[in-house]
């Protein structure tokens, strides 16, 4: 089985490594987990637990108050660890999650501490791998992690916690289960078949075999429909004409991808362009897309068709960016579509 970033799975669960596990910074409250043998001393070697004899001997999940010690930071900063000492954790290792104040500095400084101490930055979905190399999760339950964090709505995200809980597992052992006794009735009706005993009902072990066939069916389409990720975000850029969106995405995103114009109107069609924002350790995929400016009149039919396309585009994104000329005040949004999308 090959892993991440190319390593073996197996080889590259013997590192021990870290990421945040909580949302993007600036949050409340930020939780870095770090997971593999070496967890607790490269914790450890950061932070102070206030009662460092509990910590030695700890022998089962605790929590510890105490205080990091970080690069660039003058002073001790307040923190709490729970650490796992034993196997007995999601991944199926040595694990402690770092709970802090959520700035990204904070954060930042945190990781280079344990990137000192050996650690590396986990890969994504790694903490999953390994909690499957490790027997915790079966495959469809690991599927079931990618639903949840990309679910684009409560019903997906219902699903995906089902699944989570055994909601696809349990089905799949039962099935498994009444298909090995349809397969040692059979085996014994073959080794006794010049015996006078009936130990199958030809059509009912074909009904039977018809039923786990719809069963199967119907699990494969769940899992086929319920739980695809949902991709990338996508960020609208919003405002009237000539407000710089143009310019504003190809800063965003690197490269020239929109045509840049001081001509009022220059994008009709909508651009859409696929990035990653990087941010404290973490890739966001995110799709950026520049929008026909709304125009005080819509008098050319050629524009009136681009507002009809943005419209469109507008029901499926996540995110609006409502943009204003430099210097000037953010005005309303004068599209009662873009108005409703804010209001929403």
């Amino acid at each position: 089985m090959t892993g991440l970033s190319g390593r073996s799975s197996l080889a590259a669960a013997s590192e021990t490594i870290a990421a945040l596990a909580t949302p993007p910074p600036p949050t409340p409250r930020a939780v870095v987990r770090v997971a593999g043998p070496q967890a607790a001393t490269a914790v450890r070697s950061c932070f102070t637990p206030d009662d460092p004899v509990a910590w030695e001997a700890a022998s089962v999940p605790r929590r510890f108050p105490g205080v990091l010690a970080l690069p660039g930071l003058t002073l001790p900063l307040p923190a709490a660890v729970w650490l796992w000492p034993t196997e007995r954790s999601y991944c199926g290792q040595p694990t402690a999650e770092v709970h802090l104040c959520g700035a990204t500095p904070l954060i930042e400084a945190l990781l280079e501490a344990l990137a000192a101490a050996g650690v590396r930055g986990a890969d994504r979905g790694e903490f999953t791998l390994r909690a499957v190399l490790a027997g915790r999760l079966d495959l469809s339950q690991a599927e079931a992690v990618l639903g949840v964090i990309d679910a684009p709505d409560a019903a997906v995200l219902t699903e995906a916690l089902q699944q989570l809980a055994g909601g696809l597992s349990q089905p799949l052992a039962t099935l498994h289960e009444r298909l090995l006794i349809d397969l040692a009735d059979l085996e014994a009706g073959l080794d006794f078949a010049d015996e006078d005993l009936d130990f199958l009902d030809r059509d009912a072990f074909l009904a039977r075999l018809q039923a786990a066939h719809d069963e199967t069916t119907s699990l494969l389409a769940q899992t086929a429909t319920n739980l695809q990720p949902a991709g990338r975000s996508r960020v609208a850029l919003v405002g009237p004409a000539n407000a710089g969106k143009s310019r504003l995405l190809n800063a965003l995103v690197g490269h020239e991808a929109a045509l840049v114009s001081e001509v009022a109107g220059t994008t009709r069609d909508w651009v859409a362009v696929e990035s990653s924002l990087e941010t404290a350790g973490q890739s966001l995929p995110l799709e950026w897309v520049d929008t026909a400016g709304y125009l005080r009149e819509l008098v050319d039919p050629v524009d009136q068709a681009a507002a009809t396309l943005r419209d469109r585009m507008l029901q499926s994104v996540r995110v609006v960016l409502l943009c204003s000329p430099w210097g000037q005040p953010i005005e309303p949004a004068r599209d009662a579509s873009v108005r409703e999308l804010l209001a929403a």
